[in-house]
């Protein structure tokens, strides 16, 4: 498992095949992105610009912009947002997500950074199991639910491979809720409908 960056963004970690075993990279995605970080971990680099194609995305980031005006009680230095996670639907339910998860929470934990609170966002357990919701968004119910991410860590497609939630799954993590926030993000369905879906913020304390 690799960090890089796009463009210079926030850290990401890039899963190179070896670290996958026996599992081979999808078709379904043919994106390809170079390498043009020029830090990682806080330590400036010469960007590689070696092609890779992506199977996620997960960042780590010194602020969130848009939660300030949520006015959530947080440490004044020391906390870092996880945002942007998802696994591709074809490669979940190996360990790739949860060993995601686990280097970017030691990265925060580890010098330079020094995190003390980590903070992220994801769909409440009640809205992602709405059964008119993920008919609407798609197009069938499933019988249990998986915890794919999307964009801004908001769009869960349901597959038949797990039975938890994204809220349960970080809850496992010891990450504890926030606040709820209702229609934080636009949610739009493939028919042009928009959706009402809650947002729980959720905060680790690491140090």
């Amino acid at each position: 498992m690799k960090k890089s960056k796009k463009n210079g963004g926030s850290n990401k970690l890039r899963v190179r095949q070896s670290d996958l075993g026996n599992a081979k990279t999808p078709n379904v995605n043919k994106e390809v992105l170079y390498d043009t970080a020029r830090s990682v971990n806080g330590m400036t680099r010469g960007a590689s610009q070696v092609a890779f194609v992506p199977i996620g995305h997960i960042s780590l980031d010194p602020w969130n912009k848009d939660a300030e005006r949520l006015g959530i009680d947080l440490p004044s230095e020391g906390v870092f947002w996880i945002k942007s996670f998802f696994i591709l639907q074809s490669l979940q339910g190996g360990g790739i997500g949860r060993a995601a998860m686990d280097a970017v929470e030691d990265m925060a934990a580890r010098e330079p950074l020094w995190a003390q609170t980590l903070m992220l966002d994801t769909v409440t357990k009640a809205h992602q199991t709405r059964e008119d919701f993920a008919l609407s968004t798609y197009g069938s119910i499933p019988k249990v639910r998986r915890y794919t991410r999307r964009t801004f860590q908001l769009f869960i497609k349901p597959a038949i491979s797990s039975q938890i939630t994204n809220e349960a799954w970080y809850s496992r993590r010891g990450y504890e809720p926030v606040i709820t926030v209702p229609n934080y993000y636009d949610v739009w369905d493939g028919n042009g409908n928009r959706w009402d879906i809650e947002i729980v913020f959720m905060r680790k304390d690491i140090q």
